[in-house]
């Protein structure tokens, strides 16, 4: 039996647009990412309050390089090391 459990999942960063290249193939991506979270609804902060609020608790980001090394595992898998 599978039960559906409620969820809030913050998503900080874009989702991207997968390998999209029109608003409409872009719109079907984020709706398979939001399938396999099993998501029924989106939302998004309008309100300047709210954003404000986010603004004051949301770090941001910082840009720089990061070094790491391919591990070949078999059948042509690689991992980070």
């Amino acid at each position: 039996m599978y039960l559906a459990v409620k969820q809030v999942v913050g998503l900080t960063a874009s989702p991207g647009a997968g390998s999209a290249n029109n608003r409409e193939a872009a719109a079907e991506h984020i709706l398979e990412l939001c399938a396999n979270m099993d998501a029924t609804d989106i939302s998004t902060i309008r309100n300047e309050k709210n954003i404000l609020e986010l603004i004051r608790y949301a770090n941001k980001p910082t840009e720089g390089l990061v070094n790491f090394t391919l591990k070949y595992l078999r059948h042509g898998d690689y991992a980070i090391k």
